[in-house]
């Protein structure tokens, strides 16, 4: 039998910043769940967002900016990303990430 091994690679843009004070650092992150949809079609994209971070360290406000296929992997990417934790008393506005969904080739098991 033969499983796909997923891999969600993250890109951050590092020009695409505004805010007052040093970036929070991540605490704790938690990687996307691969659309059903998706999985069972072999389908690859990415979604790219901008968010903010709270004083308390929470993601407030995520904006989907661009994704292809368009909106497959939206959700997915919200909801991951409302369990992120960066660092408390670092808030920030418009940090930028590129996260890819890929399946790699097959390995048999």
């Amino acid at each position: 039998m033969l499983k796909f091994l997923l891999t969600i690679l993250t890109v951050f843009s590092l020009n695409a910043c505004v805010a007052e004070g040093p970036k929070p650092k991540p605490v704790s992150r938690v990687n996307p769940v691969y659309p059903i949809y998706a999985y069972d079609n072999k389908i690859e994209g990415y979604a790219k967002v901008k968010y903010d971070v709270d004083k308390d360290g929470k993601i407030s406000e995520i904006r989907i900016i661009e994704s292809s296929p368009r909106g497959l992997f939206d959700n997915a990417l919200v909801m991951a990303m409302s369990k992120w934790r960066f660092e408390k008393n670092k808030p920030y506005k418009n940090l930028e990430i590129t996260v890819r969904f890929k399946m790699s080739s097959p390995i048999s098991q």
